[in-house]
């Protein structure tokens, strides 16, 4: 399965130059095909090497995709592997020196317990081609897929160029990249699930649960001293602090904490063991998470959704630069164009960007500091006709209680702006929301003619813990109603015709849909769901199909009244959904076992009601082969479209259900 690559012909590829999409001049409206939208990026995951001499960059052909390198000054592209197959999935790229690149891909985990999963591998290869190798092949072994990821790179030993440091098994652990020969760095500590490494390469702090219910934090200041306790505090709710990243200065790590009801980056005064100064906070939004510069272990940025995903740059002389290359590129793309770092040289003089947007599938940019130049270097979706996609706006209305619902609305180009058919498209979680941004499910449906809102109901993150929280033990109570007052509210101003009303969503957003059918059977005309949980007390009590950190986790946010839980399960209900119901689920997804939308089409199929079901082999939480992509896309466009034609008119022939789907 790992040989040597046989030279395969490639399709020419424009690097660092020019390159445009479709343009379809005068055309009417009409639909986006689901190939274009979901096919898989025709280019993705470049990554500079360390001496920013060469690149890499993954190439797609179908469900094939190439790991080629070229030259950054140019020259011929080299294909040296082939990415993956349908056992192994390739995940992430880097450099750790100019002459290797590593390789994590996630396989099947055959540990799993009451379903099968997946856990990341890391494999090698050398830049001018040759033997893909499975480093952690003779690796130790560790049951719990928590501790078996093989991928997590924490530092990339500048001055041992052949060696990087791994995060396995709860250890730290120096590893030869051509051979994949581990040596102990530091050791585990138990409860400790993350270790936090210096740019010296010291592992200075860490963070866990122990056993359940208390976060915790330890830290030191001096490479050989004993860890002490910086943070303790209840695991739930989880508002802070968090250890987050450490800083160069030994006495400093950094913090995510609240400031204002939102989170923000804080250091931490390891002296004083007390929070110290602000490095960053937004006014009306959480920070994002964190980005990491190609080293693996420095904080280089703070990413926060203001409507647009924003990054701030920590260091204030290439913030300046930065914001110059934003500016760019949004005179190009629009306004509500992201910019996010992506990889970089040691020395910072040569940096790869994703830029994308609501209209603006993801285009990568090199730039190159030496000439204070920005290059557009790969369309990663030249197949999209991006004159044909639709606007998004954010938009806010208020629920039934009198709580500012903060949501994103897409009209479809081309169409009228009243009247429309509407699909309600519900996003995952929990701790998940929406914002402008490049989304094909939206595409998919706009293209079509309906109107798209995807509301940011109670319970959404980004926007402060009070909206957070307010979704605790809500699920199908007032987070139901916020969905379907965002319905209410669109029909009210003649954008959404009620009689055309469709929702759609996975994990949490596919509950939320078949919870719609059963609340508001007055709202909605059709229903689908992808990996969604549909018995909220199965989800909690099985303990085979889900570890104790998660049940507490959900007791947290649903809580564990057996009949409130009952009366919120669509299971429980299934007697009254009264509208034709499609299911979808991945056979390997790790977050809600297929069950859930197994027992949900038998208990539908029990009780007389329309419903088909789609479940894919191989699949996770969401697609990682292009077929299962285009053929479930495919067929919800179809059902919704064969569902929310106008009352009294015969809805469209169904098209032949695809092989693979059940009715």
């Amino acid at each position: 399965m790992y040989g040597r690559l046989r030279r395969l012909p490639v399709l020419m590829l424009l690097l660092l130059g020019p390159c445009g999409g479709v343009a379809l001049a005068d055309a009417e409206p009409s639909p986006i095909p689901v190939s274009d939208l979901f096919a898989n990026a025709a280019f993705s995951a470049p990554r500079l090497a360390p001496d920013g001499s060469r690149m890499s960059v993954v190439v797609a052909r179908g469900e094939d995709r190439l790991i080629m390198v070229r030259p950054v000054a140019g020259g011929e592209l080299t294909p040296i592997a082939r990415a993956d197959n349908d056992e192994l999935r390739l995940k992430s790229v880097w450099w750790p020196n100019p002459d290797h690149l590593l390789l994590g891909a996630t396989m099947r985990n055959l540990t799993a317990v009451g379903m099968r999963s997946r856990a990341s591998r890391l494999f090698g290869i050398a830049a001018s081609g040759g033997k893909l190798r499975w480093l952690g092949r003779r690796w130790p072994f560790f049951a719990r897929v928590f501790l078996a990821h093989q991928d997590r790179i924490v530092h990339d030993l500048p001055e041992q160029p052949d060696h990087v440091l791994v995060e396995y098994g709860g250890a730290i652990r120096r590893m030869n990249v051509t051979s994949g020969a581990l040596r102990s760095h530091h050791g585990a500590k138990r409860f400790v699930y993350q270790w936090f490494v210096s740019d010296d390469a010291q592992v200075r702090a860490g963070a866990g649960v122990f056993p359940v219910d208390e976060y915790f934090a330890v830290a030191r200041d001096t490479p050989d001293g004993d860890f002490y306790d910086i943070i303790r505090r209840p695991f739930w709710p989880a508002v802070g602090p968090d250890l987050v990243g450490v800083s160069p200065n030994p006495g400093i790590v950094y913090v995510r904490a609240l400031k204002d009801g939102r989170f923000a980056l804080y250091e931490w005064d390891l002296d004083e063991n007390a929070l110290g100064a602000l490095l960053f906070a937004h006014q009306a939004a959480d920070i994002f998470g964190f980005a990491t510069g190609s080293d693996r272990h420095t904080l280089i940025a703070v990413p926060y959704v203001d409507d647009v995903l924003q990054f701030h740059i920590l260091d204030p002389a290439f913030r300046k630069v930065y914001a110059s290359l934003l500016r760019q590129v949004r005179k190009d793309h629009g306004a509500a164009t992201e910019l996010a770092p992506v990889s970089s040289s040691r020395d910072g003089r040569a940096r790869l960007f994703a830029a994308s947007g609501p209209t603006t599938p993801l285009v990568y940019y090199f730039y190159d500091a030496t000439a204070n130049r920005l290059t557009k270097l790969i369309e990663t979706a030249p197949a999209i006709p991006t004159d044909r996609l639709s606007l998004s706006t954010s938009v806010e209305y208020e629920a039934r209680d009198g709580m500012r619902i903060p949501a994103v609305l897409t009209l479809p180009r081309g169409f009228p702006e009243t009247g429309l058919p509407l699909i309600v498209i519900v996003h995952g979680g929990p701790g998940e929301r929406d914002w402008l941004r490049w989304d094909a499910e939206v595409q998919l449906f706009a293209s079509r003619g309906y109107a798209v809102l995807q509301p940011n109901h109670r319970g959404s993150t980004g926007f402060g813990v009070a909206h957070a929280s307010a979704g605790d033990k809500e699920w199908g109570e007032a987070i139901q109603d916020d969905v379907s007052d965002g319905v209410q509210w669109l029909v009210a101003r003649g954008i959404a015709d009620a009689d055309r009303v469709g929702i759609y969503g996975a994990e949490l957003g596919g509950y939320t849909a078949l919870m719609g059918a059963v609340k508001s059977p007055e709202l909605y005309r059709a229903v689908a769901g992808f990996g969604g949980v549909y018995d909220l007390e199965e989800m909690i009590d099985d303990n085979q199909w889900y570890n104790y950190w998660s049940k507490r986790w959900h007791e947290h946010l649903i809580g564990d009244d057996s009949k409130r839980m009952a009366r919120n399960s669509p299971l429980q209900r299934a007697r009254e959904i009264q509208v034709p119901v499609l299911l979808g689920h991945g056979g390997d997804d790790p977050q809600v076992h297929p069950g859930q939308s197994r027992d949900m089409h038998r208990a539908l199929k029990r009780a007389g009601k329309q419903v088909e079901y789609m479940e894919f082999e191989n699949e996770v939480d969401g697609f990682l082969f292009e077929r299962n992509r285009i053929q479930f896309y495919t067929r919800l466009a179809a059902f919704f479209d064969e569902h929310l034609a106008p009352r009294g008119q015969e809805a469209a022939e169904a098209e032949e259900p695809a092989a693979g789907s059940g009715g």
